[in-house]
C-alpha cells in the first residue's frame, strides 16, 4: 500500500499552531490565488454577484470567514472549467489546496448566529458549522487525490458533492 501525506498536512499543522487568520493572510499576501493564476490574474466572473457579496462583512468581524468563502466560490468556478483536463492537473490540485486552506480559515472563524442564539444553542450552531467545514475539507482531500490519479469520474462525483455541501450549508448559514 502506497500512502502519501497530503500536501495540506503542513498547512493544517500551521493553522493549528498559529491560527487560521495568520496563515490565511500569509497565503494571500505571498501568492496569487489558483483561480487568479488560472484566469491570467483576473476574475473571470466580473459583474457576477457572488453568494457571499456583502460589504457589511468586510467592515467588521467575520471578514476572514467571508474572504475564505469567496476563495471557495472563486476556486470552485475555476475548477469546474479544468476538471476533466489532465493537462491542467497541477492547476486543479492547486485550487483544491487553496480551498482546503479556506475551509480551515472557515473552521476557525465560525459565523455568529443571525438568529440571536446564545449559550449552548450558539455553541451547537457553531459546532455544526465546524463539522461541515471538516467534511468539506475531507471531500477536498479526496478530490485532490482523484485529480492526482487522473480519476476524472471520481473527481466529478466529488466536485458534485462539494456543490451539494455548499447548497446545504447556504440553506442553514446564509440568511437573506
Amino acid at each position: 500500500m502506497n500512502l502519501r501525506l497530503s500536501a495540506v498536512a503542513p498547512l493544517a499543522i500551521a493553522v493549528t499552531l498559529f491560527g487560521g487568520t495568520a496563515v490565511s493572510r500569509a497565503l494571500s499576501s505571498t501568492s496569487p490565488s489558483a483561480a487568479q493564476t488560472q484566469e491570467g490574474g483576473q476574475d473571470s466572473d466580473k459583474g457576477e454577484k457572488h453568494d457571499h457579496d456583502d460589504d457589511d462583512h468586510h467592515a467588521g468581524e467575520g471578514h476572514e470567514l467571508h474572504d475564505s468563502m469567496e476563495a471557495m466560490q472563486r476556486n470552485m468556478k475555476a475548477l469546474r472549467k479544468v476538471l476533466g483536463k489532465p493537462e491542467q492537473k497541477a492547476e486543479a490540485i492547486a485550487m483544491c489546496l487553496e480551498m482546503e486552506a479556506a475551509t480551515m480559515t472557515g473552521f476557525i472563524n465560525a459565523p455568529d448566529s443571525p438568529d440571536g442564539l446564545e449559550g449552548s444553542e450558539l455553541l451547537a450552531y457553531k459546532a455544526d458549522f465546524k463539522k461541515r467545514m471538516l467534511t468539506v475539507a475531507g471531500i477536498l482531500v479526496d478530490l485532490e487525490l482523484a485529480l492526482d490519479q487522473e480519476d476524472t469520474d471520481q473527481a466529478k462525483v466529488l466536485y458534485r458533492s462539494l456543490g451539494a455541501s455548499k447548497k446545504e450549508g447556504h440553506s442553514i448559514y446564509i440568511k437573506d
